[in-house]
């Protein structure tokens, strides 16, 4: 299953990645931290959170060999693979309004066209929070060209600022 999912692309992009938000932690270190020293962290939280984000990914990858994360991403895979084969129905698969029957729709369709590469299983379309996650994840799996580890690399980046500021609360208020 590795080989079938994780590439060696997948490795560069998440570096890649790695670094581009360590420099801006670091940046942003270097802004703040005379004002506000709990700053100290936020590299280190950083690091943490996409190395934990890594992890995660292996455990879904080596130990359950599959499940809903990889269900995910191969669904927002078929969704990319739409965005370059045919934009017109990528944007009205992304935008139309999200029921049963227009869940099956796009199950069908992406079926008909081609793009869906993997086994997903149906009943990821089942459910509007399921296509929810799908439709965010596709952009960043767009920016990446499919990368799974860049994806969650993106993911355990924003996940962090979430964090962080939660974080800044509770300094504030102790």
């Amino acid at each position: 299953m590795w080989g079938k999912i994780v590439t060696a692309t997948d490795l560069v992009w998440f570096v890649f990645l790695f670094l581009v938000f360590y420099w801006y932690a670091n940046k942003v270190v270097n802004l703040n931290i005379k004002e506000k020293p709990h700053y100290r962290y936020f590299t280190r939280a950083l690091v943490f959170r996409m190395l934990m984000g890594l992890v995660f990914l292996g455990i879904y990858i080596f130990y359950y060999g599959g499940g809903d994360t990889i269900n995910y991403w191969e669904a927002a895979n078929a969704y990319k693979n739409l965005f370059t084969a045919n934009f017109d129905q990528f944007w009205e698969l992304m935008t139309m309004k999200v029921t049963e029957t227009n869940n099956y729709k796009f199950w069908e369709y992406l079926h008909g066209e081609g793009v869906v590469h993997g086994n997903i299983h149906p009943s990821i379309w089942k459910r509007s929070e399921n296509l929810f996650i799908v439709r965010a994840t596709t952009f960043p799996m767009i920016l990446t060209r499919g990368s799974i580890a860049g994806t969650t690399a993106i993911f355990s980046f924003f996940s962090f600022l979430s964090i962080w500021k939660i974080y800044q609360i509770f300094v504030h208020l102790s």
